[in-house]
């Protein structure tokens, strides 16, 4: 199964950043470089105050090792995979699948 590690993606978490007049903006920082094995599961289009909204869920395959939570998000080729769930194969803390939603943020 690791062998199917094969693409390279980029944990990211939510930071603030700050942005030069004594604020803070939200931004994203690289946590760490993986290799994944990423399966599109399904893709779905809506409407959406009245445009088309597409939506596409991926699983993703990773080592485990780092701690990834719901609400980091991967860059893959310059697409954004928001993590909605980790879940812990077979309970065995040596992969973790986590299931994402492509895009930014809705």
């Amino acid at each position: 199964m690791i062998g199917r590690l094969r693409q390279r993606v980029t944990l990211q978490q939510p930071a603030l950043v700050a942005d030069g007049q004594g604020g803070q903006v939200a931004s994203w920082s690289d946590v760490q470089s993986l290799f994944a094995d990423i399966t599109p599961l399904a893709g779905t289009e809506q409407a959406h105050a009245e445009r088309l909204v597409s939506a596409v869920t991926h699983r993703v395959l990773v080592r485990a090792g780092l701690t990834i939570t719901a609400g980091q998000r991967l860059v893959w080729r310059g697409t954004i995979l928001r993590i909605e769930a980790v879940l812990n194969l077979a309970a065995r803390d040596r992969l973790l699948v986590l299931l994402c939603r492509e895009g930014a943020a809705a």
